[in-house]
């Protein structure tokens, strides 16, 4: 069985690649193109609810930008946003019961030229039957 954040980020990676025009990366190349989005830091918690052997996972996407402003950022987020909140995702080894968006915050970077959004997501998975 794949493991539940496993399963998950890959559908993730898979569902954004499909619709934004924006490279998705789990790890950032040494090119350096922008904007771009990449799959960040995530949590798996247990979830056993109603006798399940489910799982509550956390995962952050991370949009990077060089525009002026954090307009592209935010464009951008909200598209990641629109396409996984209640998203029907297949999942290796797993059943989606729900995916979410828990929230996204909106940053300057430090190095004073780039803007950087973390779109939060929220998913409770049950290995298939």
């Amino acid at each position: 069985m794949t493991a539940p954040s496993v399963a998950l980020q890959k559908a993730v990676v898979a569902a954004l690649k499909a619709v934004l025009a924006a490279p998705v990366f789990d790890r950032v190349p040494p090119s350096d193109e922008w904007p771009r989005v990449v799959i960040g830091e995530g949590q798996e918690l247990p979830n056993r609810a109603d006798c399940m052997n489910g799982r509550e996972i956390y995962l952050d996407v991370h949009v990077w930008s060089r525009d002026v402003g954090q307009g592209e950022a935010k464009r951008i987020a909200g598209q990641i946003a629109d396409v996984l909140d209640d998203a029907d995702l297949t999942l290796d080894g797993n059943a989606l019961d729900l995916l979410r968006l828990d929230g996204a915050r909106f940053l300057r970077d430090p190095d004073g030229r780039s803007s950087h959004a973390v779109v939060t997501i929220r998913a409770f998975t049950q290995p298939d039957p």
